[in-house]
């Protein structure tokens, strides 16, 4: 059976390893979210054959990142082995990640989300000694990189950083030209697939630029349904072994799960 065949018979993928890079867990102002604790995560992930998810929480963005944090953290100690913990940092304070990170073991790797933080730049000066860390202990950073400007900023850190490993959300489909430019530049940039609406053909566009070994599936689950951007890899005209390296092996490889 061919990977689309599981979209014809409504069949959860039991034979492919799934990672979605990019979910989020906790409620928030901006969406309406009603199942969007650990427990409704990994039932639609067992629904749709999703393996592993790799979670930020909302409120962790958008208002207090500390507690935030600590609602993501329940997620993951919850279900260990299904959702993986990103520790969300403001660049308007400075924390000792190593609590995180060191004294215990809740957190696997970094959202950088400033914009939200007060309108600045992926490259702002506070946000600093967090990539730091992440190139120090060779930890995955996922980025928002929806504008051309914050693939552009994306990518100088990268290029500082390089002992780090960046996923730059959104990147592949809202600012295509900068995110092939990333992927030429910077062996340590993954670009995933998180859009909720976007052209037929923009997926085989990207993989055609920069090639199946540089984009990762995500989708921003619990902010959407995951399932219309599982479909729509499903359904692209990939092969099946670029299908399942999008799906899950690159992620596997790249975020040594």
């Amino acid at each position: 059976m061919e990977l689309k065949d599981h979209v014809f018979l409504s069949k959860e993928l039991k034979d492919t390893f799934v990672v979605d890079v990019h979910i989020h867990v906790g409620g928030s102002t901006r969406y309406q979210k009603p199942r969007n604790d650990g427990d409704s995560v990994v039932y639609t992930m067992d629904r749709l054959g999703i393996d592993v998810t790799c979670a930020s929480c909302s409120p962790g963005a958008y208002c207090d990142w500390m507690w935030g944090n600590e609602v993501c953290a329940e997620a993951h100690a919850g279900h260990p082995d299904r959702i993986k913990a990103y520790a969300v940092v403001n660049p308007n304070y400075e924390f000792d990640l190593d609590e995180y990170f060191v004294r215990d073991d809740r957190f696997f790797g970094l959202k950088a989300i400033p914009f939200v933080q007060g309108n600045l730049p992926i490259d702002c000066a506070g946000m600093q000694q967090y990539y730091a860390y992440a190139d120090k202990h060779g930890l995955p950073v996922l980025f928002h990189a929806w504008q051309p400007s914050e693939v552009r900023d994306a990518t100088a850190v990268a290029r500082r950083y390089p002992n780090a490993r960046f996923i730059f959300g959104h990147s592949g489909f809202t600012a295509v030209e900068e995110a092939v430019e990333a992927c030429k530049l910077c062996d340590n940039v993954l670009l995933d697939t998180t859009i909720s609406d976007i052209y037929d053909g923009a997926l085989e566009r990207i993989v055609s630029k920069v090639g199946a070994d540089r984009v990762a599936y995500g989708t921003d689950l619990t902010a959407f349904e995951c399932s219309h951007i599982l479909g729509r890899v499903l359904l692209s005209r990939l092969t099946d072994t670029e299908k399942e390296k999008v799906l899950g092996l690159n992620a596997k490889e790249f975020l040594k799960l």
